[in-house]
């Protein structure tokens, strides 16, 4: 539901992929190689994923399986094994690389075609080796990469703060003051791990989000929207339905049962259908509907409450009278609702785009001069 900007935009972009080499380094059987960035030197990881360390070049493999993992690849999907074995029996790097690191948005996996097919199991072996998952999972262990104790450090790096799904809850990752860190969040594999084994472990398919979300996500083959790419942005809004009066419109007490709240779809935006398809598959999903509907009328009408006791008038007033503080309506009412309502920023805090909806709802129906009225004839009633 909300847009959290993708790491290779930001300022820690080249420390969130230093970490995450040195903990594939830690996790896969793979050759060094094969996936590791590339110097004059050789193929190297960062000691202790740290960028301001040392580079170590290594020349083998950390992980050592029983067999090579070009034979599990065989074995198990001749689909992913000519994707990622050449002829030669050595892998693509190009193409390993690209499981690691793509996005894993349905586009991306549409045109590149990576649903890969698990082949049917050879008659007479045992029953717990005909299962080709956990095999594959041998190749691309998530259990091991998230049990590393640089993981945590990694999950920080993305820096989210609030549940990209819902963006009802935080999702921050913290050190504290003994070195350890305590994560406010769980990690959502945005394509399943149980369906697409192969990217475990890739970096643009770990999504933290709140523990709720990811329950109810599940495993689901249905796309939703993909966080790095996507959003309700200014094509689905938060926005009241009156039920039984108009007194929440001025934050009338004891009118929070008067309106719901619903999501609609922007009038006069174009969308294609497949965007629509994950939109809904989204709110089906998370339950965005009834979370939003039956949980946050109390501070809707608050909301209400604090534009219509707060004139603009008084805002521009504040602009003026405070030119260093603020230089917009938009930054007092950032203040105004202790949170920024910045399209840019809806990650940055909880229920901020519905904040965002209904100040812009506010400001529609100002417009239509429905609310001055209403407070020209409270302050009128008052003297």
């Amino acid at each position: 539901m909300i847009l959290r900007k993708p790491m290779w935009g930001s300022e820690q972009a080249a420390d969130i992929w230093a970490l995450y080499y040195y903990l594939l380094y830690q996790t896969v059987p793979f050759e060094p190689k094969d996936y590791l960035p590339k110097d004059n030197n050789g193929y190297f990881y960062y000691e202790n994923g740290e960028r301001t360390s040392k580079r170590v070049y290594p020349s083998k493999p950390n992980i050592v399986l029983d067999c090579s993992p070009y034979d599990i690849l065989h074995l198990i999907s001749a689909d992913l094994c000519r994707y990622l074995v050449d002829g030669t029996s050595t892998v693509n790097r190009e193409h390993l690389r690209e499981l690691l690191t793509t996005p894993v948005d349905e586009d991306t996996i549409r045109t590149k075609h990576f649903g890969f097919t698990l082949s049917s199991p050879p008659s007479g072996i045992r029953a717990q080796e005909r299962a080709w998952k956990p095999v594959l999972e041998k190749l691309f262990n998530y259990d091991k990469l998230r049990g590393n104790e640089s993981f945590s450090r990694l999950i920080q790096l993305l820096g989210f703060e609030v549940c990209p799904y819902c963006n009802r809850s935080f999702t921050t990752t913290v050190q504290q003051k003994d070195g350890t860190y305590y994560r406010q969040n769980q990690v959502d594999h945005y394509i399943s791990k149980s369906t697409h084994p192969w990217f475990a472990l890739s970096l643009l398919n770990l999504i933290p989000c709140c523990g709720s979300c990811n329950h109810k996500k599940g495993t689901g083959d249905d796309f939703v929207l993909y966080p790095y790419f996507e959003e309700f942005g200014v094509a689905y809004r938060f926005r009241t339905k009156p039920l039984s009066g108009l007194g929440y419109l001025t934050g009338e007490l004891k009118s929070e049962d008067s309106f719901q709240i619903v999501i609609e779809q922007t009038p006069g935006t174009y969308l294609d259908d497949q965007y629509k398809q994950r939109v809904r598959n989204s709110i089906q999903a998370f339950g965005l509907s009834a979370l939003y509907r039956d949980n946050h009328n109390e501070y809707v009408r608050k909301l209400f409450e604090q534009r219509f006791l707060i004139s603009e008038a008084y805002l521009d007033s504040l602009c003026s009278s405070f030119p260093t503080h603020f230089k917009s309506r938009e930054e007092i009412r950032h203040m105004l609702y202790l949170k920024s309502i910045r399209e840019d920023q809806l990650d940055q805090a909880p229920l901020s785009k519905l904040t965002h909806d209904i100040d812009w709802e506010i400001d529609d129906l100002n417009e239509c001069n429905y609310l001055r009225p209403m407070i020209g004839t409270k302050s009128e009633a008052d003297y």
